[in-house]
């Protein structure tokens, strides 16, 4: 016999027992005894349990699962916006280098011209071989800090588009010129 949450007793529909095509059958009814104003308001309401199904626990691993796959990938992202903010920065050093690189050729060679005067009358202090090897080595730190800034530009917008798509895969950072 079923029995109700109600207050009442167990009642069989009719008044008598149905059959049908389930076999017996009884149907809960609330009792008519007058409940007092109290029992009726402070019920506590029950809240139908949920059954743990198969598709159920499915569903709650699958947003698990999005969830902390956002989140690597949020953290990801976050590295990547980090490494590129580090190789601007590194690319803004390495060309003000390089300016000052050229800088430095250029007055290297406006100063030839009037140190040769300077040998030639035997005051001055560098040879000319010194002031050719000194404007060489000045080109060639140019050189490399164009490279090096051309690299970490490379890197920088390499680390800008995976910020924005991090489950592409990066390979190692090759290594500087």
């Amino acid at each position: 016999m079923h029995r109700s949450r109600f207050r009442g007793r167990t009642l069989r529909a009719g008044g008598a027992r149905e059959r049908g095509a389930t076999g017996d059958r009884e149907i809960a009814m609330p009792s008519y005894r007058a409940a007092s104003l109290r029992d009726l308001l402070w019920r506590p309401v029950r809240m139908p349990r949920r059954r743990l199904t198969v598709a159920g626990i499915m569903a709650v691993i699958a947003a698990l699962a999005l969830g902390l796959g956002g989140l690597i990938h949020w953290e990801r992202a976050r590295e990547y916006r980090r490494r590129a903010a580090h190789y601007q920065a590194l690319e803004e050093s390495w060309r003000r280098v390089e300016r000052f690189q050229q800088e430095q050729a250029r007055l290297i060679r406006e100063d030839r011209a009037g140190h040769r005067e300077e040998v030639a009358t035997g005051t001055a202090v560098l040879t000319v071989a010194q002031y050719e090897e000194w404007l060489a080595q000045h080109e060639a730190a140019a050189r490399e800090a164009g490279e090096r800034a051309e690299q970490a530009g490379w890197l920088k917008a390499r680390y800008r588009v995976v910020a924005r798509y991090p489950w592409l895969s990066v390979t190692p950072d090759p290594p500087p010129p």
